[in-house]
C-alpha cells in the first residue's frame, strides 16, 4: 500500500474531523510512511511541528524527545 493510502489517508480524515490546533506535535516511530515527502509537506502546511521517538526497537520501550514541552488539554 502507498503512502497516499495509508497514512495521507488517515491524515486527511483527521483533519476533516477534527481541527488542527496551532502547535501541534506529531509523534512518529521513523516509519518509511511518515518520512515520505508527500506525508512530510502535507503535515507541515497545517504548520504541524513533526518528533520521531528515538530507538523504540532496540530497548524496547519508547523514550521521547522533551525538547518541546508536551501541552495537554484539561
Amino acid at each position: 500500500m502507498s503512502t497516499e493510502e495509508t497514512s495521507l489517508a488517515a491524515w486527511k480524515m483527521a483533519v476533516k474531523n477534527r481541527k488542527v490546533a496551532k502547535g501541534l506535535i506529531f509523534h512518529s516511530d521513523r516509519g518509511v510512511q511518515y518520512a515520505s515527502n508527500k506525508f512530510v509537506k502535507t503535515i507541515e502546511s497545517y504548520g504541524v511541528i513533526r518528533r520521531k521517538y528515538l530507538n523504540t526497537l532496540k530497548s524496547g520501550t519508547t523514550k521521547k524527545d522533551d525538547s518541546v514541552p508536551y501541552i495537554t488539554k484539561q
